[in-house]
């Protein structure tokens, strides 16, 4: 189950790595700004990573902080998602890099909770393993939706043509998820001719 966990955390957590600075270039900065801005998340993080330790170490709970981190992670992920090309897509990776962040304490502190000598070492090994393959789908995952789609993943949620276009609306010339015409199946561009 750890490993599954973080499985989860890497393929999550890279994507985000990736797709940060295209993210952060939608809202129209100039290539040293997004090198600047795109590190606003990871000072989040950084001092989230100190901060949640230091309040791991006093509650001494790994279960309920491992899945507050995981909870806090996926929250910013999904107001990223939902807010792509403006200030609050910052906002949501800075909330989603603190949940990732503060994540790495309580989560390699529970495998010894269950293992000693050898067995801790091995079962280290292969949750970290078995986890980085996040490495892998994270981006391969996050590229085929925005091949996909032609924008980055759920960025498309918000409609070109206006504020109150959402996925679900059925509107004449609102998008739906993948960013086409709401008569048209998911995933799949409109051909322009």
């Amino acid at each position: 189950m750890l490993a599954l966990n973080y499985l989860g955390i890497v393929t999550a957590s890279l994507g985000m790595l990736i797709f940060l600075p295209q993210i952060v270039k939608q809202l129209g900065l100039t290539n040293m700004q997004v090198g600047w801005v795109t590190m606003i998340p990871y000072i989040c993080g950084a001092i989230s990573m100190v901060v949640w330790g230091m309040l791991f170490d006093r509650t001494g709970e790994r279960r309920w902080n491992l899945t507050l981190a995981c909870v806090v992670a996926t929250a910013g992920l999904i107001v990223a998602g939902l807010s792509v090309g403006t200030v609050w897509a910052l906002a949501g990776m800075s909330i989603a890099a603190i949940g990732f962040y503060g994540s790495k304490g309580p989560f390699w502190s529970m495998p010894p909770m269950f293992l000693t000598g050898t067995a801790a070492a091995a079962s280290i090994a292969w949750i970290n393993s078995l986890g980085n393959l996040g490495g892998f789908f994270g981006p391969s995952i996050v590229g085929w939706v925005r091949d996909a789609t032609g924008s980055l993943p759920a960025g498309s949620m918000r409609s070109p043509h206006s504020r109150s276009c959402r996925p679900w609306s059925r509107q004449p010339g609102c998008t739906s998820l993948a960013g086409s015409r709401h008569r048209t199946p998911l995933l799949r561009r409109e051909r322009t001719k």
